[in-house]
């Protein structure tokens, strides 16, 4: 047997296990919610000001997220400009739906033929942005945990306190350590990582362009959280704002880092973790996640047709 067919079963492994991870959280997630069918409906039957206001948070949300990236690409030195990247965003998060990130991958190819921005480049953006989201998420956790024990009387949540912990120092490794030039790497593979390298390098050198992004970061979370109290108090549950701290953290990092297309699942999954953390009961935090992931998705598909129809204008005049 040749060496092509015995990597040929290997390199399957990783794709059949993502679609079955996928078929099973969708299938979970959809079970729950028609077992629930009369729950959710309260959402629909509560305040519209209060759905239009998630619907305009989710939206202010995914502006400062998309206004991260662009000044990650700035920092690296890369022309882009803001509204061909808040288009580009947008239409990754609605291509993000399909399988094996294919509105990523799209997004990277669409700056490489506009702003000559390579996709090692790109790649180094998001690794960036993966970096400064946890160390926010660790921030605002470690916050939001010894907010809610001091000001709830609630039990102070040691599992969640360690989690951020971990998240924040994960972080400042990344931020402080420099990475290693990998000069023993095979040819093509070294000229991407040493492209790699010198986009984080500039970034990792230059803490004010850091500094801001984190900033953008922190009040993204602050929306988020705000994001999910809304959705809580649609299904009839009020609690502090500041238990929300806990959640928001958790809602975005699984978000960057679920593998399922759009984190379907797995998001909502998490969220429920963390809120059976702090004493929520876990249906009604797989609920509250369900009803800002439709929000979310109304938003996603607006924004990401325009940021599409954007983006293919842009690629055929420059064509």
């Amino acid at each position: 047997m040749t060496p092509d067919a015995d990597e040929q079963p290997s390199k399957k492994r990783p794709s059949i296990l993502r679609w079955v991870l996928t078929v099973v959280a969708v299938a979970l997630l959809a079970f729950f919610l028609w077992d629930r069918r009369d729950e959710l409906s309260r959402a629909f039957h509560t305040s519209w000001e209060n759905l239009a206001l998630l619907i305009l948070l989710n939206a202010v949300g995914q502006t400062m997220n998309a206004t991260e990236f662009w000044m990650l690409y700035r920092a690296g030195g890369a022309p882009v400009r803001w509204l061909d990247n808040y288009s580009s965003f947008n239409a990754a998060q609605l291509g993000n739906y399909l399988p094996m990130q294919a509105g990523s991958v799209y997004r990277m190819h669409f700056h490489r033929r506009i702003d000559g921005v390579s996709f090692p480049r790109s790649l180094t953006t998001y690794a960036q942005n993966l970096v400064i989201t946890v160390a926010a998420g660790g921030v605002v956790g470690v916050i939001g945990v010894c907010a809610t024990a001091a000001f709830t009387g609630r039990d102070f949540s040691v599992v969640m306190a360690l989690v951020f912990v971990a998240m924040l120092s994960g972080a400042a490794f990344f931020a402080f350590v420099p990475l290693p030039h990998a000069r023993w790497l095979p040819g093509r593979v070294q000229h991407w990582w040493q492209d790699f390298h010198s986009g984080w390098e500039l970034v990792r050198q230059n803490p004010r362009s850091a500094a801001a992004v984190l900033g953008v970061e922190l009040g993204r979370m602050l929306v988020s959280a705000a994001r999910l109290q809304i959705a809580f108090v649609v299904l009839g549950v009020h609690a502090p704002f500041v238990l929300y701290l806990v959640l928001a953290p958790v809602a975005s990092v699984s978000t960057i880092l679920a593998i399922t297309p759009g984190a379907i699942g797995i998001r909502e999954g998490a969220i429920a973790a963390a809120a059976l953390a702090v004493n929520f009961k876990l249906p009604t935090g797989l609920l509250a996640a369900s009803v800002d992931r439709g929000a979310s998705l109304l938003v996603v598909i607006v924004l990401g047709l325009i940021g599409y129809g954007h983006m293919t204008s842009r690629l055929s005049k420059h064509a």
